[in-house]
């Protein structure tokens, strides 16, 4: 497997979330309000699951969202591209991410992070765990 070496990524992976441009971690719960949905789920997973990141957009802005591993390294880009896209106000939209890097092949287990990057300021990261079988 090959990664790119991005220092730029550094920043981003951090675990703050930051409240900018009306980008507000939430909670939401399911239709039976009785069990807490995650904003990653299932957290942790298995290979050959895939993993959903909650996407709650107040206004239409552009945005993409990245998967880092713990060191930093891209690995793969989930939406938006290289330079992101204009996307509509949405709550809780499912971005699924497959546990594959950039080349299709599975990751190893450990821990990765989901970054939303807004107009170019990352405003938000989510840790998920993947595990062995």
């Amino acid at each position: 497997m090959k990664y790119s070496n991005r220092s730029s990524a550094l920043p981003a992976v951090t675990l703050i979330l930051a409240f900018l441009f009306g980008f507000v971690p939430r909670t939401t719960y399911t239709h039976d309000d009785s069990q807490e949905r995650k904003e990653a789920y299932p957290n942790p997973f298995k290979e050959g699951e895939s993993v959903f990141f909650q996407l709650t957009v107040p206004r239409e802005t552009k945005i993409k969202i990245d998967v880092y591993n713990i060191r930093g390294q891209h690995i793969r880009n989930l939406l938006g591209g290289a330079t992101g896209e204009l996307h509509q106000a949405v709550e809780n939209e499912n971005i699924e991410w497959d546990g594959k890097d950039s080349y299709g092949a599975y990751v190893p287990a450990g821990i990765y992070i989901g970054v939303l990057v807004s107009e170019g300021i990352s405003v938000k990261s989510v840790k998920v765990v993947k595990v062995d079988k």
